[in-house]
């Protein structure tokens, strides 16, 4: 028996430290929510992932890897949505700010343009005539 098998034996007889984390438990109201997330077409890709890792990891006797692996994600992202999700609720599964300069110009704005006609100079073609 490898030295690593040996350890992990130990610890598991011991009872002082579990081989895998408790499963999530969610309130009804929470799994309904995320399962309204997994199965949407409208919302953003990134909150039907992670909405799908923390409906995995409720499940009993679910580790991180084989919830990496049926999510098709990495083990170090299960463990940030779970704990996260652990600390905060739904809420926790939200985007966090990005670095950067913030937006100068709102949407509306960009469709207000956008929507105006062109000036009335600009009518008319300018260059060559069209091929014929």
């Amino acid at each position: 028996m490898s030295r690593l098998c040996q350890v992990a034996a130990r610890i598991a007889s011991d009872g002082t430290a579990p081989l895998q984390p408790a499963p999530l438990l969610l309130s009804e109201q929470d799994r309904l929510t995320l399962r309204s997330w997994s199965r949407s077409w409208s919302i953003r890709a990134g909150y039907v992932e992670r909405a799908r890792i923390v409906l995995a990891c409720a499940q009993p006797g679910a580790g991180t890897g084989s919830v990496a692996a049926a999510v098709g994600s990495t083990r170090p992202t299960v463990i940030k949505w779970q704990e996260l999700f652990r600390a905060h609720g739904p809420a926790g599964l939200e985007d966090e700010p990005r670095p950067g300069r913030p937006k100068s110009i709102d949407d509306a704005a960009i469709i207000a343009a956008a929507s105006e006609p062109p000036p009335p100079a600009s009518r008319h073609l300018t260059g060559p005539p069209p091929a014929r």
